[in-house]
């Protein structure tokens, strides 16, 4: 059996490189943390993308929740965010499809998507 020691040191959180022709090159996606990935539900809650059961609100900016997560999680050599937290409205100004891909890219490798908190 493993040992929390052995758990603790174990590298779980492996980055993936995405090509973006677009963009001219490559960028890293870093899966997000538990806590990430709960402040992400939190801030998709407190921008009301998302409701207290966690299904979408009608209506509701959807361009934020891909924002958040492409800033999140997509990182340079170095692991630091290209877009920071307050920097998204600038990454919305992108494509469309573009960020539609990436989106995409960013929900699979943070195994999000059809799954919901529990």
């Amino acid at each position: 059996m493993l040992t929390r020691a052995e758990i603790d040191s174990a590298i779980d959180c492996q980055r993936v490189a995405l090509a973006v022709p677009e963009w001219g090159g490559s960028v890293w996606l870093y899966p997000l943390s538990l806590a990430d990935r709960f402040a992400y539900y939190r801030y998709m809650q407190t921008a009301g993308i998302l409701g207290a059961d966690f299904a979408p609100v009608p209506g509701a900016d959807a361009s934020a929740m891909q924002a958040w997560l492409i800033a999140a999680v997509c990182r340079d050599d170095a692991g630091e965010r290209l877009w920071p937290e307050g920097d998204l409205e600038q990454l919305k100004r992108r494509s469309a499809a573009v960020l539609d891909r990436v989106f995409s890219a960013c929900q699979e490798v943070c195994g999000l998507g059809a799954t919901r908190p529990t």
